[in-house]
């Protein structure tokens, strides 16, 4: 083989390894985007231990549809129902998921959402949890993320719209 021909193998062989590294990492990130959007299974245990602290009642009842957890109550007015985003779905914010517990009527319309747990930056949760902004999210109003935390908003508008189509689904269903 001559130099001029080592060279050229070479070069090839260098371009090849550049090619399936790139294949690769793309590979890796379009998975890590697709499967971090579908939701994490709880057990049942789990699903209580949090959702009891943002449910105003001791008396309700879960039911497990499509492998969601879904509990119910009445309250004096009507049926609510409780959810775990991270069920249905995880929408990475600026440095990971935000867990929602969302409370929903029996047409699907957002009652209250809370903050279960963040790997956002703990002071950018806190100005959301602490803002209007939660308030907002499911009404048909132009939404206002908060400045500074415009990512993890943006990513907890997605969370709580995908949750309710879904619960809007299965409720029709």
């Amino acid at each position: 083989m001559s130099i001029e021909q080592y060279i050229v193998f070479k070069d090839h062989k260098n371009r090849c390894h550049k090619m399936r590294t790139s294949i690769f990492f793309i590979i890796f990130i379009l998975s890590a985007h697709l499967f971090g959007q579908t939701g994490k299974l709880l057990t049942e245990e789990e699903f209580v231990r949090m959702a009891e602290k943002y449910v105003d009642s001791d008396n309700y009842s879960i039911t497990l549809i499509d492998s969601i957890h879904v509990l119910s109550y009445d309250n004096n007015r009507e049926r609510l129902f409780f959810i775990i985003s991270s069920e249905i779905c995880n929408y990475r914010g600026y440095n990971g998921n935000t867990t929602l517990g969302i409370l929903f009527n029996s047409t699907g319309i957002k009652k209250r959402v809370n903050i279960i747990c963040s790997e956002d930056t703990p002071s950018f949760v806190r100005r959301i949890a602490n803002s209007d902004f939660l308030s907002q999210l499911g009404s048909k109003q132009k939404i206002r993320p908060i400045s500074g935390a415009t990512i993890t908003c943006k990513a907890i508008e997605k969370t709580i719209q995908r949750c309710l189509d879904d619960i809007e689904n299965l409720l029709l269903n």
